[in-house]
């Protein structure tokens, strides 16, 4: 990893349970993880395919960003919070 990730923050109304839920498995197929409730990561630019994947949501707040972290500690550490790494070690 170089440290580099995309963020997306894709944030529904309490209501809009349904269209939360078919956000969450957009974003799972594409690879990325989870690290809160609407807080998505990934190592890889995934940015545009998930702009693609959620841009016809009309009650959709969402944000897409990149960041770097600082170091392959702090991209362990996020990726664990991301992905039952253990799991993913035995596919």
């Amino acid at each position: 990893m170089d440290a580099r990730w995309a963020m997306v923050l894709a944030k529904f109304p309490e209501a809009r349970r349904a269209d939360r839920e078919g956000a969450r498995k957009n974003l799972a197929w594409l690879g990325l993880g989870q690290l809160t409730r609407s807080t998505w990561m990934s190592p890889r630019d995934r940015l545009d395919a998930a702009r693609k994947a959620l841009g016809d949501r009309p009650a959709l707040s969402l944000d897409l960003l990149h960041f770097s972290s600082l170091g392959a500690a702090e991209d362990l550490s996020i990726a664990s919070r991301c992905w039952d790494l253990d799991d993913l070690q035995q596919d």
